[in-house]
């Protein structure tokens, strides 16, 4: 058990930071890039307000961090598995499997 314990904390010291740092990013590449396609003149880009263009990332930023910062949560503090957590878990699974949170997957 300490073995594995070892692993998890190796993860979430490593492997979490480098997640985050690529999430921001990665959201800051596809929001400055939305931002520039749209501000090209392009006529169909022209007609949705540049603000669309930084909402999409955003959210994948927001969505990832949260991801992570559970997985970091789990992997630091196994006490906090509980009922609720593995509910919740269960709920999102079951979310993913019928197509409810597809943009999730990005990260």
């Amino acid at each position: 058990m300490a073995e594995r314990r070892e692993f998890a904390s190796g993860y979430a010291t490593r492997v979490i930071p480098l997640d985050m740092l690529y999430l921001f990013v990665l959201g800051s590449f596809l929001g400055i890039a939305g931002a520039k396609l749209a501000d090209m003149n392009a006529p169909p880009m022209t007609r949705i307000p540049v603000w669309v263009w930084w909402a999409l990332p955003v959210v994948y930023i927001m969505c990832d961090f949260a991801e992570d910062t559970l997985i970091l949560i789990l992997l630091t503090w196994p006490s906090t598995v509980d009922s609720l957590a593995c509910a919740a878990l269960a709920a999102y699974a079951s979310g993913r499997r019928r197509g409810w949170l597809k943009f999730g997957d990005l990260g």
